[in-house]
């Protein structure tokens, strides 16, 4: 058994390897001091497996407005860490004190009080689930208003692109995909090897750019679009670029005997088709995404009711403590006679 203060058993403290259970009997001021004390025998190093946490809460007493009072610290806390709050700003919690007629309330154990921080706790929680659901609406309709109409805009200017430049290399396609030749440096190959090499060698005479931006040359033309090439000094490697109604890259080997010109071909066949594929369902799935939204934005938060209700109960019970308080505050005290001194 080992029995110390928060600030005798806190951090640095190395005493893990036996502890089976941690008993709080009491409530420090700071969240961290519980998580250190947590610490002790939360911890690599301790020989059993599972542990037991033991907090001690004396109803009607300071206690409860102790934890209450770090749990605000804890959220506040929380709120900068995390960002899983919907609020735009954190409310200083280190000035919180207690009035002398609120002490007097637990002392007294009065239950309005209790019953005013429990529903302050639920009142929050829905309060904060509001802010989140109005937020997620107010996104919704940015997204409407801007995101999806932009994201549809693209994707068709894509799909009018990209279907051109399918429709070019689809006429360029040869029976059982046979190299249909080449033009590079204003020579035509029709030999698969001599235009690798020609390919290669052209590239070869590219000299390394490093001004902002790319420097590319003009190489030639392959299937009805115009080839341009330039040396990437990040990769370290030649990319050719390949130019029809839109403009596509391909990185290009530097050992003879890469085929590189089956890179292009890949490009102009499968890789445009899945291009085209993609930013079709892309505005299809953004259409759906708007009929989702639009549905959405038809809702209300599903607990608004209860919100309200909760509110306007806080405020009663509040009202009532605030007419307690001042009842107390009114009372008179006795005289006491100059004999008494």
């Amino acid at each position: 058994i080992l029995l110390g203060s928060t600030s005798k058993l806190g951090t640095g403290v190395n005493c893990q390897r036996l502890l089976k259970a941690v008993h709080h009997l009491d409530c420090p001021w700071k969240p961290a001091d519980l998580q250190q004390r947590n610490g002790r025998i939360i911890r690599q190093g301790n020989l059993n497996k599972n542990v037991n946490i033991f907090n001690y809460v004396t109803s009607g007493t300071f206690d409860g407005y102790s934890y209450q009072l770090v749990e605000n610290k804890q959220k506040s806390i929380a709120q900068i860490m995390t960002s899983k709050t919907p609020a735009r700003s954190v409310q200083d919690v280190d000035d919180t004190v207690l009035s002398f007629a609120e002490i007097k309330a637990l002392a007294m154990d009065n239950p309005l009080l209790r019953e005013q921080m429990m529903l302050d706790i639920s009142v929050k929680k829905l309060e904060t689930n509001y802010n989140s659901f109005c937020r997620g609406q107010n996104a919704l309709k940015n997204k409407l208003k801007k995101d999806f109409p932009l994201t549809i805009e693209k994707a068709k200017h894509d799909i009018e692109k990209l279907s051109k430049d399918v429709e070019t290399a689809e006429k360029h396609k040869t029976a059982d995909n046979k190299f249909a030749g080449i033009e590079i440096q204003g020579k035509t190959y029709t030999e698969r090897a001599e235009a690798e090499k020609a390919l290669l060698a052209a590239c070869r005479t590219i000299k390394p750019y490093y001004g902002c931006g790319v420097k590319d040359v003009e190489i030639g033309s392959y299937k009805g679009f115009d080839l341009k090439a330039y040396y990437s000094n990040v990769s370290n490697h030649y990319v050719l670029k390949v130019q029809g109604a839109d403009e596509y890259k391909v990185e290009l080997g530097t050992v003879d005997g890469v085929r590189n010109i089956q890179r292009v071909d890949h490009l102009l066949g499968s890789t445009l088709k899945k291009e085209l594929a993609s930013a079709q369902y892309k505005v299809e799935s953004t259409q759906l995404k708007i009929q989702q939204a639009e549905k959405q934005l038809s809702r209300t938060f599903p607990q608004l009711k209860e919100l309200e209700e909760k509110q306007a109960k806080l405020k009663e019970i509040n009202d009532k403590i605030a007419a307690q308080q001042e009842k107390t505050e009114n009372v008179e005290l006795p005289k006491v006679s100059g004999d008494c001194l």
